[in-house]
């Protein structure tokens, strides 16, 4: 054998240790990373950043004089809202076209929430009827149904109608209102042919004027909610002789239902519909986003749910009969307004405008 040089023992020495070192690694397992937690595990994600709402004064628009029901609401409200908010909640006025002049103001404004329409759902589904409104009922962004209540048949209370029956032995029944798309036309007409009663109908009415020509003697009845006597102070100035619901009213308990009245008289077609009642929804401008409609909706469902000094204010003006908790919220309400549209094809408005003229 040849004798190595000292050059050649280094080197030998160097590619030994290199093939130990690796082979001593290829037989080591493979470092796997320690997977991600899951959003399950440990600490749940961040919520979402809450919606700013409302960041500059609000307006609740409303499409009647001062002191009509839906007036009345709006009122109530602006004082809890400005409370819980911390921003001024101010009622606006704006009467006209039968409500239709609110109605495009604020489908006029900003989308963001700010301003607010509360009136008459079967009004709106009559204007819808006749194409007297520009933006269509379902392109509002609606809130909920602040209070939904009956119809009632209202005379003076120093009159000889002591009954429903004292008023349908005359031989012509003489009532006025607003006009023909009043919300009370399709339960007025509907019990006057259900007992085959000629009566006088007379347009041109405000809240208060038709209330008043009652007492004169100009007309034998109006139409308004049970609780109108008591929202008005006139408790002992009114007598209500029929209420269009299925149960008697805890406003009016001596007032008959329309379904006992029917029982009473056989006339098992004359049953109540949801276009016999008072429906007062609120709604916001069309495309204001939908976070911001369910944050006030959530405020509004709080205020009819939680809220002591609402709850109070409510039982006060005699509306917390007709509060629902369940008909607040954007989808439910929706979906109101859908059937009120589709009422009104069905009856055929045509027919009962004629059959008031």
């Amino acid at each position: 054998m040849k004798h190595f040089s000292k050059l050649s023992l280094v080197l030998l020495l160097m590619l030994v240790i290199i093939a130990v070192f690796t082979a001593g690694c290829a037989t080591e397992e493979p470092v796997t990373p320690a997977p991600a937690p899951s959003p399950t595990q440990g600490e749940e994600p961040e919520a979402a950043e809450e919606v700013a709402y409302p960041t500059k004064p609000v307006e609740i628009v409303v499409g009647f004089n001062p002191g009509a029901t839906c007036d009345i609401l709006a009122r109530g409200l602006a004082t809890r809202l400005t409370d819980l908010w911390n921003v001024p909640v101010m009622v606006v006025n704006a009467p006209g076209a039968n409500q239709a002049t609110a109605y495009h103001d604020v489908a006029k404004a900003d989308p963001d929430g700010h301003t607010l329409f509360i009136g008459v759902m079967q009004t709106f589904g009559q204007h819808e009827y006749y194409k007297t409104i520009d933006v269509p009922l379902q392109d509002f962004e609606w809130l909920g149904i602040l209070v939904n209540e009956p119809l009632s048949i209202i005379v003076d209370a120093d009159s000889k109608f002591q009954t429903f029956e004292d008023l349908l032995a005359l031989d012509k029944i003489r009532y006025g209102d607003q006009g023909y798309e009043s919300a009370a036309q399709p339960f007025i007409v509907t019990l006057m042919d259900a007992f085959n009663k000629d009566f006088i109908f007379t347009p041109g009415y405000g809240g208060a004027d038709i209330a008043m020509s009652v007492k004169t003697g100009e007309q034998d009845f109006f139409s308004r909610g049970p609780a109108f006597n008591h929202r008005t102070g006139m408790a002992d100035e009114y007598r209500v002789l029929l209420v269009s619901s299925d149960q008697r009213h805890p406003a009016e308990p001596d007032a008959p239902s329309l379904t006992e009245i029917a029982k009473k008289h056989n006339l098992p077609n004359l049953k109540p519909n949801p276009l016999y009642d008072l429906a007062f929804p609120i709604a916001t401008t069309p495309g204001t986003p939908r976070e911001i409609v369910d944050k006030i909706a959530e405020t509004i469902k709080y205020l009819y749910t939680e809220d002591e000094q609402f709850l109070k204010w409510a039982e006060e003006q005699g509306v917390i009969h007709d509060m629902h908790p369940e008909l607040i919220g954007h989808d439910v309400t929706e979906a109101l307004v859908a059937q009120y549209i589709r009422g009104y094809q069905e009856i055929g408005l045509e027919e009962l405008t004629e059959r008031l003229q």
